[in-house]
Order: C-alpha cells, then sequence, then structure tokens
C-alpha cells in the first residue's frame, strides 16, 4: 500500500463518463507514483503525511508534470467527450470475474448499427443463417455490404468449396472479394483475419470465424471498438486492397 497524496481514482464503473485522454492520463499517473513512491514510508497509517519543506514541491505536482511528459507534451481536453469505447466480447465457458458480450451478438449489433456499408471478413463463413438474416434485412435497409473470404481451391485457395454462393443466392447484390494475386512473400498465404466493419464507426475484430461453431460452442475472444480512429484506419487498409487490385469482387 502507498499514500497517493491526495490523487482521488475513479470507480471503474464511471470509467466511460471520462475522456478517453483522462484515463490515459490517470493510468500514467499511477504508473509514476508506482515508480517513484517509497511503498516503506507509511505502513501502518496512510493518513499521515510527510513533513514539507518550505520551498518543496508537492509529490503530485511531480506526478502530474511526469505524466504530462510521457504523454509527449500533449495539451488535454478534460471536456472531451469519449471518442473511443472497447469492448470485451468472448464465446464459451463463463466466469463470474468479468463482463462479456457474445460473438454472435456483437457481430449482429454491427450489422444492425451500419448506415451506409457493411465490410465483412472472415476465413470460413458457414451455418451462419441469423447472420445472413440480419445481412438480408441491412441490404433492404440500403447498406452496401462487402465480404471478403477465402477462395475454394478450384478458384485458387484453399478450401474445398466455394462459401461465396450462399451468400450470393441470399443477397444477390453482395459484393464478393477474393485474394488470389499474391506476391512472393505472401504464397500460401490465407484470408484468416475475422473483422466486421460498420462504415467508419463500428469495428469488431476477433479470433471467431462466421459459423455456428464459433458463433456458440468455440472459446473466442475479440475486441469491439467504437468510434475512434481504429475504424476509420480499418476501413482505409480493406479499401486499399481493393483499389491496389489485392483483392478482387468476384464475377469482375
Amino acid at each position: 500500500m502507498m499514500p497517493w497524496s491526495g490523487l482521488s481514482l475513479t470507480p471503474v464503473k464511471y470509467a466511460y463518463e471520462m475522456g478517453t485522454s483522462e484515463l490515459h492520463r490517470t493510468s500514467i499517473m499511477l504508473a509514476a507514483a508506482a515508480l517513484t513512491t517509497n511503498r516503506s514510508m507509511y505502513p501502518k497509517d496512510l493518513s499521515r503525511k510527510p513533513p514539507q519543506k518550505p520551498g518543496r514541491v508537492p509529490k503530485i505536482i511531480k506526478l502530474t508534470a511526469m505524466a504530462d511528459q510521457l504523454f509527449c507534451a500533449k495539451p488535454l481536453d478534460w471536456d472531451a467527450p469519449v471518442t473511443e469505447v472497447l469492448t470485451l466480447v468472448i464465446t464459451g465457458p463463463d466466469t463470474p470475474f468479468v463482463a462479456t458480450r457474445r460473438t454472435e451478438q456483437v457481430l449482429l449489433d454491427v450489422i444492425t448499427q451500419a448506415k451506409n456499408e457493411l465490410f465483412l471478413v472472415s476465413f470460413v463463413a458457414g451455418d451462419w443463417q441469423r447472420i445472413i438474416e440480419e445481412l438480408k434485412k441491412a441490404h433492404q435497409r440500403g447498406i452496401t455490404i462487402q465480404v471478403l473470404l477465402e477462395a475454394s481451391k478450384a478458384d485458387g485457395g484453399t478450401l474445398d468449396h466455394d462459401q461465396s454462393k450462399e451468400l450470393l443466392r441470399a443477397i444477390p447484390n453482395a459484393k464478393i472479394y477474393r485474394w488470389l494475386e499474391k506476391s512472393t512473400e505472401h504464397q500460401g498465404g490465407k484470408v484468416h483475419a475475422k473483422i466486421a466493419l460498420a462504415d467508419d464507426k463500428m469495428a469488431f475484430i476477433s479470433s471467431a470465424n462466421f459459423t455456428g461453431h464459433a458463433m456458440e460452442k468455440n472459446l473466442e475472444a475479440g475486441l469491439l471498438v467504437s468510434g475512434g480512429h481504429v475504424p476509420i484506419d480499418l476501413k482505409k487498409h480493406l479499401k486499399g486492397l481493393i483499389e491496389l487490385n489485392v483483392i478482387f469482387e468476384v464475377g469482375s
């Protein structure tokens, strides 16, 4: 235990009410305190404070200055709203220690939240009827649906069958992409990412393929990123793969 010299910690349940920069800065200050505080000063009475010599700068001010330096001396907007929210997503055995969301639930929510376009990426997709149904509803709302899947062996990929056919039967206007033209360094590579991107606002990155088994039975883990730069950068990357002819639309 160590005295925090008046530094108050915001309870976890109020974390989302803090700006991202404030959370970052608070963690830096706590790390700085852990590195600079003598843990043996007051092991029994944490309410005691060290004698303050005239002219000395209080430790909390030093920690604040250290935090500012570690934060690259960037000015912080303490009133800025939360710009990025991370949500832990886990499928598999439950524990009573951590609150999580289920993979299928989050994937369906991402599809529902899309305003203009969806971009899905998976190694395999099958036995995913609930997802197909939600994608059909999104298509009826005018959402552009783009899906990058691993190709079949007949098309230069590694799978035994063409998994795009089921999706195209349900949503004929969906844009299905394949990674076929591989550079020397990527020979033998597969589409192994699992991503659901709604516009440039929400990005779900997971270990789970778009299959019933992964959604319900496997031990899978991922993160849902709402807001911030990750969805924006991910959209730029996926669009870049199309523009640079790294991935090709089926039938093009």
